[in-house]
């Protein structure tokens, strides 16, 4: 079993540059010389493990000895166009759907999960070394979902990123869903946020030219495809800025209907509590994902922390929440 995730780019990488930069098939033995040729960070891992790996979640096919990108190892060649050996994040996301809904890799990703509890108030599954179950199962599985992010640990405890906590409540039996259609559920809701955050960027530049700050909407910075642990998607303005710096920090959620219904994670609810009244929450709903569209206007949340928490037009579900809106009946 691979040990290091990052390997998969310094395989991929080498058929690459042997194959000429074109689709076709290379000697896998051929491969392998290139790989050990690639001294990275000091590493000397067995290059087969990642060739079986990577068949195994079709990044890659092998036919006649011979190896060549499938269409995922395209997909996460475009995702590294820097050509780095460090996974990036939109890699990681591509590897952990498959990753985790891989028909081989599911028995063992079932024992790791099977100790894990619902934990009401994280609104996730959790695992503690204080609740006296240890993990079975494969213990590189567990490392290679840790290095996804499909795991990820605070302290002793173990808990299930909240992206996907559906997909884990399917595999411990709480609410039976088949691969197939939580494969449909997870790239959906990928697609329907990148589509919300297009969007949203272009809702803010308009907002800005409005208020004559045409210098600031030509800055608007989407941040959330470098870096996805910032706590908020989109940098910009209030309004016009005499030293240009970004005074609004703006959490993005889109969804395809008009309910407003969001997953709020932990780390965001701490930045949002750091920035206070810079932090903003823009809901887009009713997106259109044949025409990349929407006919609605987004709800703006500022300072949520105020806004959000504590108003009883909301449910908090979770401390990274689930926010959802049920108007009161008050007059």
């Amino acid at each position: 079993m691979i040990q290091n995730i990052n390997e998969i780019n310094r395989l991929l990488l080498a058929i690459l540059e042997l194959a000429g930069g074109r689709n076709r098939a290379v000697p896998e033995s051929t491969v392998i010389r290139q790989c050990k040729s690639i001294v990275l960070m000091g590493s000397l891992p067995n290059h087969e493990d990642t060739i079986d790996f990577c068949v195994t979640l079709e990044i890659i096919r092998r036919k006649n000895n011979r190896l060549k990108v499938e269409y995922l190892g395209n997909k996460l060649l475009d995702a590294n166009p820097g050509r780095y050996y460090e996974f990036t994040e939109d890699q990681k996301k591509l590897v952990a759907r498959e990753f985790i809904l891989n028909k081989e890799l599911l028995k063992d990703i079932h024992k790791i999960v099977a100790s894990f509890n619902p934990n009401d108030e994280l609104g996730t599954f959790v695992w503690s070394p204080a609740g006296e179950i240890p993990i079975e199962g494969n213990r590189d599985i567990l490392n290679l979902m840790l290095q996804l992010g499909i795991l990820e640990k605070d302290d002793s405890m173990l808990f299930v990123n909240q992206n996907y906590v559906s997909v884990i409540a399917n595999l411990k039996g709480f609410g039976i869903l088949s691969l197939k259609k939580l494969r449909k559920i997870m790239e959906k809701k990928i697609e329907v946020g990148d589509i919300a955050e297009d969007l949203i960027m272009l809702y803010e530049q308009k907002r800005l030219k409005s208020l004559g700050a045409t210098k600031e909407s030509e800055l608007v910075n989407r941040i959330s495809k470098l870096n996805v642990s910032a706590g908020y998607d989109i940098l910009s303005f209030d309004t016009k800025s005499s030293d240009l710096k970004y005074d609004r920090f703006i959490e993005v959620k889109g969804s395809s209907n008009n309910l407003i219904n969001f997953e709020w994670s932990s780390n965001e609810v701490k930045v949002a509590e750091k920035l206070g009244p810079k932090y903003w929450i823009y809901f887009l709903g009713g997106i259109d994902i044949t025409n990349k569209s929407s006919k609605e206007e987004p709800v703006l949340f500022p300072d949520p922390i105020k806004s959000v928490i504590g108003n009883p037009d909301f449910d908090l579900g979770y401390s990274g929440f689930k926010v959802r809106y049920k108007p009161s009946t008050r007059d």
